[in-house]
């Protein structure tokens, strides 16, 4: 399969909600997560990656450099045509986020001369339920969605 046969927009819709859903879904039952990724094989199939140095509790900068060191590699040889990474960030202040906390997701196609770069504001916040221990939730605001120079493949 070829790039042209692929249809961009719903592997970067499949990209996104994978990253999207997998970091709320974390930051719901954990309150954070490590950086991670998908890719989308030159042969069309969507692989998800995490990232282990061999330490109980890895900094999430070193997780995050041996990804995108992996997926420069795959583009590279052609492995990849596209990937995506996520990451628990500060969003930019020039963004204007509403909540300074955000799950942020650069995807990157082969061939394309740009990233699109998604932003997540959340907050968690404690609530009390009465007598009963207090119970995370996590409020989000909208996406901020920009396209910016390649990350990944540069």
């Amino acid at each position: 399969m070829t790039e042209s046969q692929i249809n961009i927009s719903e592997r970067f819709e499949e990209l996104r909600k994978y990253c999207v859903e997998f970091a709320m879904q974390m930051l719901e039952s954990y309150g954070e997560f490590h950086p991670f990724g998908a890719t989308i094989s030159s042969a069309g199939t969507m692989v998800t990656h995490g990232a282990w140095n061999g330490e109980e509790h890895p900094p999430g900068q070193e997780l995050a450099k041996i990804l995108i060191t992996a997926f420069k590699k795959e583009f590279s040889t052609g492995a990849i045509i596209a990937a995506a990474f996520a990451a628990n960030v500060n969003i930019p202040a020039k963004f204007q986020a509403p909540y300074p906390d955000g799950v942020r997701v650069i995807i990157e196609f082969h061939g394309y001369p740009n990233a699109r770069v998604i932003f997540l504001p959340y907050r968690i916040e404690a609530k009390s339920l009465g007598s009963l221990p207090k119970r995370k939730s996590v409020e989000y605001a909208d996406f901020i969605t920009v396209e910016t120079p390649l990350i990944i493949q540069k």
